[in-house]
């Protein structure tokens, strides 16, 4: 019964989960030496594995801040996969902490563009990062 119930899940979810995932980070990654989406693959665990060089590594491949934007975007997406009626809030604390400014932009504008279908409540304690999220929004 756990077998099926996984099959299921995997079934029913997989498909959605890469699609939406591979949405959220093109939205995230339109930048010069950012992987792009379609090195990045969400195994039937839903674990991240990127391609590269004709090899698979596991998202640990990745520095801190782009492993933390990616978590988000696979995040983003089990949120969809799962929340097809309505989407529930989003909480986030700091997920850009550890990414570079243009980056950390990229991320705001990821953000800003769901802002419009979903609640979003950004928590920072930078003034940097807080300074980039338009008044009220």
């Amino acid at each position: 019964m756990l077998r099926a119930a996984q099959d299921n899940l995997r079934n029913r979810y997989l498909g959605v989960v890469n699609e939406r995932f591979r949405h959220y980070v093109t939205l995230l990654s339109r930048e010069e030496g950012t992987p792009a989406p379609d090195l990045y693959t969400v195994s039937p665990d839903f674990s991240l594995t990127l391609t590269s060089g004709g090899k698979t590594h596991p998202d640990t491949a990745l520095n801190r801040g782009e492993r933390e934007a990616i978590a988000l975007c696979l995040q983003l997406a089990l949120t969809d996969a799962l929340f097809t009626a309505e989407q529930p809030p989003l909480i986030l604390d700091d997920p850009f902490a550890y990414l570079d400014d243009r980056r950390t932009e990229r991320g705001m504008h990821l953000l800003q563009t769901l802002a419009g279908a979903r609640q979003i409540l950004y928590l920072t304690c930078s003034a940097a990062r807080a300074a980039l999220t338009p008044a009220g929004k």
